[in-house]
């Protein structure tokens, strides 16, 4: 049986390691992540901005071919119902 590693448990493990690190460094007076505010605010945004982004333009276009017999069958319900009020 071949055993695959997950991604997110290495990218956990990486991350933990890091902060683990940085506790260690600032519990004995060094700041090896001098970041101030404005930094993290700006990186924060842009991540978002890019996240939400992305989501609207991926959910909004009909990328796969799943998706575009989806969007006709969608389409042709919304005529019917409206030729069913007219």
């Amino acid at each position: 049986m071949e055993k695959k590693i997950d991604v997110n448990l290495i990218v956990r493990t990486i991350v933990s390691i890091i902060a683990l690190i940085n506790f260690i460094a600032a519990q004995r007076g060094f700041n090896p992540l001098n970041i101030d505010e404005q930094s993290i605010y700006v990186v924060v945004s842009t991540i978002v901005a890019i996240i939400t982004w992305a989501w609207g333009f991926w959910k909004n276009n009909n990328f796969t071919d799943a998706a575009k017999q989806g969007q006709e069958f969608i389409d042709k319900l919304k005529a019917e119902k409206k030729e069913n009020k007219g």
